[in-house]
């Protein structure tokens, strides 16, 4: 007869007397227990401690190719592996049936309609390469954690030897970048915080890196005892203080909402956590106390320093901030095309391509414009994949919260519910940030949310194992060894365009600009066509023929990035720059104009329109131009050309 606990209920798979490792055999015993062990510290090292410290300085994007090319090959290994040690095949293979699969196997096959319908379908392949990943991730996670009864006290070591070596990178970039400058902003106007960037491409992409091990960090402070507890609840201040130098407001506004829906959980379900009610009504005043404070902090005045802690933290429910505003323009304009696509979208990575037409008079500027995202993941992938590939990407984490509360409601264990607690904290998290950030767009990301996903999913199947699949293997690796080879393929290619890019741009800013051209066209990819930063290579051979007094083959260049970019204002800019060289300048005026209409307000803009008209000798549209450039009195070489401009129309006046 089952041995019950105190609580009369049965134990679940996960429960143990000694609190040793306990381990449900993958296929009935018939494989050493030591491969699965060593299986479960690859994942581990490879994905928490590897990946993130990988990078290659001599490309564009010293991280998105060589972590693609590394998870191609990890995951073939891990398939395989997984294969050998059984998981396939046994008991274990039945968390493979969680309803989590189907609903992601629907998202790729969605992304893949999508993406026929694509106007330049190349810009869509890393996105759905990026949904198998995350596919596979959360499938041999969710077999190998399934597996074993202390999955979640490793996976705390893992994120503390991670949690590490990023604060370990991010401490030493403020010691040696923030603390001895004596400006606040760079050259390019952003804060001298940007600098610190730990082991990610931005600031904000290291503060989401840092949310996301929390949970885990978290875990570890609630786990273990002793010296062990203080360690871990050193480096969580240590993060938190990170965090807050950091000023990544979306960050901070998950974790307030993380924290906050946890405690309510606390509060409402103490009895399944032991906490008493003398604690109980204690996380219940401080929750009170932490929503006046918050309420107090919103209602004071803003001190001067706009990048102050308190100023940061205002400027969330600003609509009209410098930090908002450009934002909230482009979530309007990205709602404008999910009207108009709203069944497939525009495609997997075609939102950057499409959305100029939506931002008409949105921005003052030329440096605005460069968007490659709407910052808000939601209305990113409805844009580009339509009302079904939102709704099952939404789907995805409903299933998994509906796993957290679950484990929280059934679990007999203490442990086990709080990691679901904690993990079902960093779900959230997850969403905040994808409200107002982009973690969708960086493996990094949604590796770490796969393995959120697949501790869920490993402590539900222990409550309910359910029957083992049912499918050869060879059905399941053939399409994974296939697929993870064209990652590979993809990632070693644009590693090289990227190399090749990242000479480019070594070379204009030596001035070598016949190196610059010989690099960008080695960078031609047929599988990416627009790199990182929103560019063609057609841009970058078209300038450096601009120096060199070449405007004819610039031209060239131009109208090849114009194929595959026609709505790109920066573009057509460039194109009417060149037809005016060429003395074309009716032509030259109508890729002005359709530049204009993104940026009306742009000086360069309106300057080279008044030059084309007054060119073709039409000083009253010409001076009318001119006078369009904001604030022109700043200005002294606009006001001479003002000046010259009227003179001009004066005398062409008194001839008539």
């Amino acid at each position: 007869m089952a041995r019950k606990t105190k609580t009369g209920k049965q134990p679940d798979a996960l429960s143990s007397r000694s609190g040793k490792i306990s381990r449900l055999p993958a296929d009935g015993g018939k494989r050493s227990g030591a491969s699965r062990d060593h299986l479960f510290l690859f994942f581990g090292f490879v994905l928490y401690i590897l990946m993130p410290a990988l990078q290659v300085r001599t490309l564009l994007d010293f991280n998105l190719m060589p972590r693609t090319i590394l998870l191609s090959v990890f995951l073939v290994i891990a398939a395989f592996w997984a294969f050998r040690a059984g998981y396939l095949t046994g008991p274990i293979s039945a968390v493979l049936r969680k309803a989590v699969f189907p609903v992601l196997l629907g998202y790729l096959l969605v992304s893949l309609a999508a993406l026929v319908g694509a106007s330049v379908y190349q810009e869509g392949i890393y996105d759905i390469i990026k949904t198998v990943f995350l596919l596979l991730v959360t499938a041999l996670a969710a077999l190998v954690l399934a597996d074993r009864d202390d999955w979640a006290d490793r996976l705390a070591f893992f994120a503390l030897i991670a949690a590490c070596i990023h604060l370990s990178v991010g401490f030493y970039q403020y010691a040696t970048i923030v603390l001895p400058s004596k400006v606040q902003y760079t050259a390019d106007g952003y804060n001298i915080i940007y600098q610190v960037k730990g082991l990610m491409l931005h600031k904000n992409e290291f503060s989401n890196a840092l949310l996301l091990l929390m949970p885990f960090l978290a875990y570890g402070i609630y786990r273990f005892k002793g010296l062990w507890r203080w360690l871990f609840m050193g480096v969580m201040g240590a993060l938190l203080v990170m965090v807050v130098l950091l000023k990544t407001r979306a960050v901070w506004l998950a974790i307030v909402l993380a924290l906050f829906i946890a405690a309510v959980v606390l509060v409402l379900r103490s009895a399944r956590f032991g906490i008493r009610p003398m604690y109980r009504n204690a996380l219940a005043t401080l929750l009170v106390g932490g929503v006046l404070g918050l309420g107090w902090i919103f209602s004071i005045d803003a001190p001067e320093d706009p990048y102050s802690i308190i100023s940061r933290i205002q400027s969330v429910g600003d609509f009209g901030s410098r930090d908002n505003i450009w934002r909230l323009r482009v979530w309007q304009g990205t709602a404008d095309m999910i009207r108009d696509n709203p069944v497939l979208g525009v495609g997997p990575g075609n939102w950057r391509l499409a959305y100029y037409p939506y931002v008409k008079g949105v921005f003052d500027n030329i440096q605005q414009v460069n968007w490659a995202q709407p910052h808000n993941d939601f209305l990113w992938i409805f844009a580009e994949k339509g009302i079904g590939g939102i709704l099952l990407y939404l789907s995805f984490f409903g299933l998994l919260f509906s796993a957290v509360w679950q484990v929280i409601a059934r679990a007999d264990r203490y442990e086990h519910r709080m990691m679901a607690l904690l993990i079902g904290a960093g779900l959230v998290g997850f969403l905040v940030i994808s409200f107002f950030s982009f973690p969708y767009d960086r493996v990094d990301h949604m590796v770490a949310l796969g393995i959120m996903g697949a501790g869920l999913l490993a402590m539900q199947h222990r409550l309910r194992a359910g029957e083992p699949l049912r499918v050869r293997p060879i059905y399941l690796l053939a399409p994974v060894g296939l697929w993870m080879a064209f990652a590979l393929y993809y990632g070693i290619r644009g590693a090289r365009q990227e190399r090749h890019l990242a000479a480019t741009n070594r070379a204009e800013a030596r001035k070598q600009y016949d190196v610059m051209i010989a690099e960008a066209s080695k960078s031609r990819n047929p599988l990416r066509l627009i790199d990182p930063n929103s560019r063609h290579l057609g841009e970058y051979i078209a300038l450096a023929y601009d120096q060199k007094g070449q405007p004819d083959k610039s031209l060239e260049a131009i109208e090849e990035a114009l194929s595959v970019f026609p709505g790109s204002m920066s573009l057509q800019g460039l194109k009417g720059h060149y037809l005016s060289q060429l003395g074309r300048h009716e032509e030259a005026l109508v890729y002005f104009e359709k530049a204009l209409e993104i940026v009306p307000q742009s000086k360069e803009l309106l300057s080279n329109c008044g030059a084309a008209y007054f060119n073709l000798g039409q000083y009253e549209k010409a001076l009318e131009t001119q006078r369009r450039i904001p604030n022109k009195e700043q200005y002294p070489d606009v006001m001479e050309r003002i000046g010259i401009m009227k003179r001009m129309l004066e005398a062409q006046q008194q001839k008539q």
